[in-house]
């Protein structure tokens, strides 16, 4: 149950989350650190722990099902199990206290990440990756080849913006791969006389 909590990146102090898990994964979100654990041998279901911004008062709950990463986005939560093949569960949550389970195609899921509008899941072993707007239906995609897929990056160095998912479970890994998928900002115009008057900038 040991973290470690820093407000520069450089400079790190420690200390207990409320109960002894598997936890994996934190993301923040709506003011608050949330966490989640694959398992926790103590209580019933997965673990979960919300906070405020500075990660000092924990309170423990539970969600459906355990959780092997998760990512905030489109004002939700949203906890993916996996670390084993066949994982098939997934929960939303608005607030990082109220679970909604559903559910995802059966794969060994490693990565969940939020950006452009969707959310972006990738497994391990498999060339498949799965999209989501709200984190309950998802679609799918190929990747282009089958790899130990486990880490997802988004960047806007280029136009539009693309995700990059990395392989890295195995020893001297070098498989990567970019990923453009998503919704991208739009933007209009008023003109008046010849000459924009206001401009309205759409983001996904």
């Amino acid at each position: 149950n040991k973290a470690a909590k820093s407000t520069d990146g450089v400079t790190w102090s420690a200390f207990n989350l409320p109960q002894g898990a598997d936890w994996n994964a934190v993301t923040y979100g709506k003011g608050k650190f949330v966490t989640t654990a694959a398992s926790d041998s103590s209580i019933t279901g997965a673990a979960f722990a919300y906070t405020n911004a500075t990660a000092t008062v924990w309170t423990e709950g539970t969600i459906p099902q355990g959780s092997y990463s998760l990512a905030y986005g489109n004002n939700r939560f949203v906890a993916l199990s996996g670390g084993y093949a066949g994982a098939t569960e997934v929960s939303v949550s608005f607030d990082g206290v109220t679970w909604v389970e559903g559910t995802i195609q059966a794969q060994d899921w490693r990565a969940i990440t939020y950006a452009q509008g969707v959310f972006l899941a990738v497994a391990t072993g498999t060339a498949v990756a799965a999209t989501s707007i709200d984190g309950k239906i998802w679609e799918y995609q190929t990747l282009g080849a089958s790899g130990p897929w486990c880490a997802i990056g988004f960047s806007t160095i280029t136009k539009p913006g693309k995700f990059m998912v990395l392989g890295g479970l195995t020893e001297n890994s070098v498989a990567g791969r970019l990923v453009s998928t998503g919704k991208i900002a739009q933007a209009r115009a008023q003109v008046v006389a010849g000459r924009i008057s206001s401009l309205y900038l759409f983001e996904p």
